[in-house]
């Protein structure tokens, strides 16, 4: 029995943790890639380039070589469509039932099923649900009482509910690393880690927000700082990682517990690293923790300067003096500092955005990440958006079928929608702007910035000014350049 994650060209953690599980219970996994060079889901497209360099056939040839029994596939709203048509084909061409987990398939485990394509959904946590669907595929059971997983029976919907969350994270196999590293090398540019699952927050705009409706407070989980550390001794002394990355979504929510981690980073692993914090929870002792244990960035975020608009519409339980004196912690130790921020809301106004840069003129953070606002299937922004006629039925619809290929993002309109873009602007090139110039652009006065497409901006403003590592840029070189001299190999007839 053997199965194949299919996924697009970035390092999943859960994709890790799935296949550690299946190989615990004596399964055999392998991975196969989709590179989208130029062609990504949510970022960069450029046709051209996407033409010449489209590894799609290569792909899907060494996914079918795998000869896979079951077809894995972890799915974003964003990814629906790709993982719909990859998984269609690939089911032609090896005759493996797919499953589709994630967010997407959890947030909508019917209308996943309905599209027709996957075999099964699995709804929440999988590490459990996975092994028992495969062993049943295997062995010629019935999985269809398997807790977590859905199907058709007569081309109606049954969803089983899910399991508990796992509650002690230990007892689960440290991720498999394997899967990525020893086909893809250029993975291992940095050690990605967690020491948490889920979110002690319900900000309305997150997938965090969804899985809480799925478990309620239980979905927020900590493993022990000693199995934290057993992994990471192992990584050492296999991998010999740079740094190590740490996806949690906030690491600093227990200062106990981060007082406890830090002391033995720092003896056992003495690694630099990076990680997400809330700022709420940054206090000065915080602060210290994460720089004496080698933290050398921190990513955080403020998303509006109205409190009320924060805490309220959000639902995201932080203030903007909190954000201010975080970044003043942080960089006061000697931190780089990245603060996210969301614009691009269909009531937005001028006031809004003015009052966000003069809060960032005061307070510098070393980069500002830009975010649009995106409604996703059942996260509370989304209800909030459809009551206000932000959004259609139609749109909800074809989201959910997979048609859109994204959330939905409903900008403001006329002049509201050139000043988003402006500000968008502006915020990314802030670190390196005089508050003389910020201010001069914010008054319509951009010059040569208004020419460029907001993805150029950000990768001047990243050269310009960068931590000591970037995970997720240096993983993106690596892939670009591994896959685009396979795909030129192919091309000119020196591929295999």
């Amino acid at each position: 029995m053997k199965v194949l994650f299919v996924s697009q060209a970035h390092e999943n953690l859960g994709i890790q943790y799935l296949s550690a599980a299946l190989k615990t219970a004596g399964f055999q996994t392998a991975l196969a890639l989709d590179p989208r060079l130029f062609n990504e889901t949510g970022f960069i497209r450029i046709p051209a380039l996407a033409k010449l360099l489209d590894g799609r056939k290569s792909f899907l040839r060494e996914a079918a070589a795998h000869k896979p029994d079951l077809l894995c596939f972890s799915v974003m709203t964003d990814s629906l469509g790709w993982a719909m048509e990859t998984a269609a084909e690939l089911k032609r061409l090896t005759g493996a039932k797919a499953v589709f987990g994630g967010i997407h398939p959890t947030s909508l485990p019917a209308e996943t099923l309905l599209t027709g394509v996957p075999d099964f959904v699995c709804v929440g946590e999988g590490e459990a649900a996975i092994v028992e669907l495969a062993r049943a595929l295997r062995d010629g059971t019935d999985p269809q009482s398997t807790p977590n997983i859905g199907f058709l029976r007569n081309g109606a919907p049954v969803l089983n509910p899910p399991r508990p969350p796992i509650e002690n994270l230990d007892t689960l196999p440290f991720p498999d690393k394997e899967l990525y590293y020893s086909n893809y090398p250029f993975f291992n540019c940095g050690y990605l880690a967690d020491t948490s699952r889920g979110c002690p927050h319900t900000c309305a705009y997150c997938c965090n927000n969804v899985y809480h409706g799925v478990y309620g407070a239980k979905w927020f989980r900590r493993r022990t700082p000693s199995c934290v550390i057993d992994e990471l001794k192992a990584a050492k002394t296999k991998w010999n990682p740079p740094f190590v990355h740490f996806v949690d979504e906030v690491l600093n929510s227990d200062e106990d517990w981060l007082t406890e981690f830090a002391a033995r980073y720092k003896t056992e692993i003495n690694l630099p690293f990076s990680c997400y914090a809330f700022p709420d929870a940054l206090t000065k002792q915080t602060a210290a923790l994460l720089a004496e244990a080698g933290c050398f960035k921190v990513q955080t975020g403020l998303q509006v300067y109205d409190d009320k608009k924060r805490m309220g519409l959000l639902r995201r339980p932080s203030t903007r003096k909190a954000a201010a004196e975080a970044i003043a912690r942080l960089k006061k130790r000697g931190i780089y500092v990245t603060v996210d921020i969301i614009l691009g809301f269909p009531d937005e106004t001028e006031q809004e955005l003015s009052n966000l840069l003069e809060f960032f003129l005061a307070n510098r953070p070393d980069n500002i990440e830009v975010f649009f606002l995106k409604c996703y299937p059942h996260a509370a922004i989304t209800e909030w958006a459809k009551a206000n006629n932000y959004v259609s039925e139609k749109e909800l619809a074809d989201m959910a079928a997979g048609v859109t290929g994204s959330g939905i993002v409903r900008p403001p309109e006329g002049k509201a929608r050139e000043l988003a873009a402006r500000y968008a602007r502006i915020f990314t090139l802030l670190p390196l702007l005089s508050a003389k110039r910020a201010r001069s652009m914010a008054q319509g006065k951009e010059g040569m910035a208004a020419l460029f497409p907001l993805l150029a901006l950000k990768t001047a403003a990243r050269i310009a000014n960068h931590p000591r590592y970037d995970f997720f840029t240096l993983q993106f070189k690596g892939a670009y350049r591994y896959f685009a001299k396979k795909c030129l190999a192919n091309l000119l007839g020196f591929g295999h």
